[in-house]
């Protein structure tokens, strides 16, 4: 047993107390930082916000048939998202008072829109079985499909953003775009890779 004199006991009582109050401190930090990261909302990564600003620019380098905006979606030209909750919060951002022609754009989530067709674009995060059903309920509409994922290319999507490193380049079915009087600016082409679906 070690035996501590008046000297040494005046030196180590205020270091005890202060170590105590540091361990209380890091264990408080700890409980505060996991709850603080349970009631933030989803971070939006680079590759999202790179996403929204190719999604936001196609608006700019595609046009679509003058009769696509109809029904009770005309004012808007109108963009709409699956579940990617951060990708359209930057969305929202990016798109506050721009125009699409002479109409203003807006984000709308997919799944309160009752009719898919009122969305001039979409872009799906996954492929799920309710974004192929809508896939395949808006064949050859005039309604640009956005997506990252490779299955849902090869199942009718127009375009996937397809990620090389730390880029983002667009493969492009051409031949499904045309089918739907949807036209592709030649900028927008020379930056991408034509897709063939050969299956």
């Amino acid at each position: 047993m070690m035996l501590f004199n008046k000297t040494t006991d005046k030196i180590m009582r205020p270091l005890w107390k202060w170590g105590l109050i540091l361990v209380a401190s890091c264990v408080f930090s700890i409980e505060a930082s996991a709850a603080d990261a349970l009631s933030q909302k989803p971070q939006a990564s680079a590759e999202t916000k790179l996403t929204a600003i190719f999604l936001y620019q196609f608006s700019k380098f595609i046009e679509w048939p003058i009769d696509t905006n109809t029904d009770q979606n005309e004012s808007y030209f109108t963009i709409c998202v699956d579940d990617d909750l951060p990708l359209q919060t930057i969305l929202e951002k990016i798109t506050v008072g721009e125009m699409v022609g002479n109409l203003p754009i807006a984000i709308r989530k997919l799944y309160e829109i009752p009719n898919s067709t009122q969305c001039q674009m979409i872009y799906f995060s996954s492929a799920s079985e309710a974004n192929f059903n809508i896939l395949a309920n808006i064949k050859q509409q005039p309604t640009l499909t956005v997506t990252s994922n490779k299955e849902m290319l090869y199942y009718g999507a127009m375009i996937r953003l397809k990620k090389q490193g730390k880029r983002i380049r667009p493969q492009v079915n051409l031949e499904l775009i045309k089918e739907t009087g949807i036209s592709v600016s030649s900028k927008l082409l020379r930056i991408s890779e034509v897709f063939k679906n050969e299956q």
